[in-house]
């Protein structure tokens, strides 16, 4: 809890970094909104979905605590639903598709890419197994393989430009080597400080926690057309 905000800075920092600015973003499996709330720091509107009405409560309550109830705004929907996804310069899918079945996983990642134009952002956060293990599950979620996601992603037309490591994102924000004014001392700090928390996971948990930030490349032949801000259907 005590740093989960501070990693959450920072990587949305990183994507608003390639975002730039766009009308909306799309949050996936949003949770308790308050990464949906941070995408505002580079887009005009932020729509979260998440099938759980209660972490949808305490995100509503959220964004009208903060004043942000106008431009932030939240669906209940399920993952597996066509509807969930809409086209947004950013598509979030933050820690869901480990609990999604592979087919499953497929489908969305399809309708994702169906709904972004060419240089929009989707940005990607999930638990990987090491290649000291193979894929399993537990209660948890499903461990897949990085190149479960890479290769799929890649075969649909995105084009990665950043993975990194939850416990490295977190140890340059707290070094400030995740700026690009960085300077070699910061890297090098930040190098040292997260080296024996991913060689942790490695070892012991035999998991990471990878982000990735991906780019659209050109489009595929589909008949989806592309509406920023809330005219491709109004949230609940």
């Amino acid at each position: 809890a005590a740093v989960q905000p501070i990693f959450r800075d920072a990587m949305v920092a990183r994507i608003g970094r390639r975002v730039g600015h766009t009308r909306l973003a799309l949050d996936l499996g949003c949770g308790l909104g308050d990464w949906t709330r941070a995408y505002l720091d580079f887009a005009d509107a932020a729509l979260g979905v998440d099938i759980n009405a209660h972490f949808l409560g305490v995100a509503e309550r959220g964004a009208s605590d903060a004043g942000l109830a106008a431009r932030c705004r939240f669906s209940r929907s399920s993952l597996t639903d066509p509807t969930s996804v809409r086209p947004a310069g950013l598509i979030a899918l933050g820690s869901c598709v480990q609990y999604l079945e592979d087919a499953d996983v497929d489908a969305l990642f399809a309708r994702v890419a169906d709904a972004q134009r060419p240089r929009d952002v989707l940005y990607l956060r999930s638990t990987v197994t090491t290649a000291l293990s193979r894929p399993f599950a537990t209660p948890g979620g499903r461990y897949r393989a990085a190149s479960f996601y890479e290769d799929r992603l890649q075969t649909l037309g995105y084009r990665l430009v950043e993975r990194t490591s939850s416990a490295t994102v977190l140890c340059e924000a707290l070094t400030g080597g995740d700026r690009p004014e960085r300077n070699d001392v910061q890297s090098l700090v930040a190098a040292v400080l997260s080296a024996p928390v991913w060689a942790a996971r490695q070892l012991l948990r035999r998991s990471d926690f990878l982000n990735w930030i991906w780019v659209k490349g050109p489009r595929r032949s589909s008949g989806a057309s592309h509406t920023d801000g809330w005219a491709a259907g109004s949230p609940a």
